[in-house]
This record gives structure tokens, C-alpha cells and sequence, in this order.
């Protein structure tokens, strides 16, 4: 099979079938399917595997986690998204993520054609012609705290982390009833000793303060995005 390299038009030859190929002259890497022939690209990681559990050990106490955690396992997959020419935005190329996200400020290498066990399945392409294919790293990680396994997603790009619960919820009904309880302790200690009008301006705060606790939990004011 014969192609022309998208990146420095050299000619090359392929004597074996394969998804990805790199071009022995640029060393752009290419991916070959049905619809043709696409440049493939992977950005750059900012967070190696190496790096996992002093970084996690840093930015997990925002949500929650204040003692030590134990690493079960983790794993990283590079999730494609195509990109128009010209474009700044992302699509994604796998059915399990359905957003599309902005071109990231970050250096792009040819993909490692090594890499090709840990990508995504590619099952969407859009219609357009000039596509390039973008791999997004990112850590799936479990981790233990407290006897309880929780599910880490660590953006490797920007280092980003998701948390698919806080251990900090456990927490979220007691912290409620505390408030709760405050609040009718108080009214009963003052509202018999004051006049009518700061009675009623007592009353009115404290139904406020229930509703805010009985529906919110107080522990988001504890806990940062990263």
C-alpha cells in the first residue's frame, strides 16, 4: 500500500496493514482506516505516572481526603477527539464522551505509535474533510481511604481531578442536624427576652438558616475543583 505523508509529502510504502504508521522521513505519525488517512497527535503530558502520588497526596485534601491513601491501581488512556483545520475546538471520537472541549495550552508531539494499546476505541468521525486526530491523556485511578475505594479521573494535560464521590458527604447529614439543632437552641434561649419587632427579624433569619442547611451541603465551602 502507497500514501503520501500529510506532513512532508514523501512517498511511502506499506507492506504490512496497521492503524497507525510513522513516516520514516518527518516522523509524523499517521492513522489508517476506511475513511482515508489522518495525522495523529498526542498533547503533551504535564503529570507523568511517576508523579501520581505526590500529586494526588497534594490536591486530594480539597476534597476531603485528609489522611493517608493507598494508590489499588491506576491506568492511562488516551481518548481521541478530532479537530478541524483551523479550528480551536476539540470533538470527541469515542461514545463515552459527548462534550466538546477547547484546544488546550499545551505542546502536541506526534503520537507515539507505541501508545496505541492505551487509546480509546475511535468510533465517531465527523463529515468533514481535513481532520486531525488529537489524543487526550488521562489517569483513571482507584484509590483506598478509610476502608472505602473511591474512583479518580486526573486530567494529564492541565491536572484537573474528578472524584466520583467525597468522602466528606458521609458527614453531610450530621453537619445538617448540627446546624439545625443550633438554630432552635438559639431561638428558645432569645426569643423570649426580646421585643416583638427583633422576635419576628430572629424568626424570619433562623428559617432562613434551616432552609440554607436542611438543602445545601456546608461542606462545598470546604472543597476546591482542581
Amino acid at each position: 500500500m502507497q500514501f503520501k505523508c500529510l506532513q512532508c509529502g514523501a512517498d511511502n510504502e506499506l507492506e504490512v496493514q496497521t492503524s497507525f504508521f510513522n513516516c520514516p522521513f518527518c516522523k509524523s505519525t499517521h492513522l489508517l482506516d476506511y475513511e482515508g488517512i489522518t495525522q495523529a497527535f498526542l498533547f503533551q503530558r504535564q503529570i507523568k505516572a511517576e508523579e501520581l502520588k505526590s500529586y494526588l497526596g497534594k490536591n486530594l485534601k480539597y476534597f476531603g481526603f485528609e489522611n493517608d491513601f493507598s494508590i489499588i491501581k491506576s491506568e492511562e488512556k488516551l481518548i481521541p477527539f478530532w479537530k478541524k483545520k483551523n479550528s480551536r475546538i476539540l470533538f470527541p471520537a469515542n461514545s463515552n464522551f459527548s462534550d466538546q472541549i477547547p484546544y488546550p495550552a499545551s505542546c502536541e508531539i506526534f503520537f507515539p505509535q507505541e501508545l496505541e494499546d492505551h487509546c480509546l476505541e475511535i468510533e465517531t468521525r465527523p463529515a468533514e474533510k481535513n481532520l486531525q486526530l488529537y489524543f487526550y491523556p488521562f489517569f483513571f485511578v482507584e484509590v483506598e481511604y478509610n476502608g472505602k475505594r473511591f474512583q479518580v479521573f486526573i486530567e494529564a494535560v492541565n491536572g484537573k481531578i474528578w472524584v466520583d464521590q467525597h468522602p466528606a458527604a458521609k458527614n453531610k447529614i450530621l453537619s445538617r442536624m448540627l446546624f439545625f439543632c443550633l438554630g432552635i437552641f438559639f431561638s428558645f434561649v432569645f426569643v423570649n427576652s426580646l421585643p416583638l419587632e427583633q422576635m419576628i427579624s430572629l424568626i424570619i433569619n433562623t428559617l432562613l438558616v434551616f432552609y440554607f442547611f436542611l438543602f445545601f451541603d456546608p461542606w462545598t465551602f470546604f472543597k476546591k475543583e482542581r
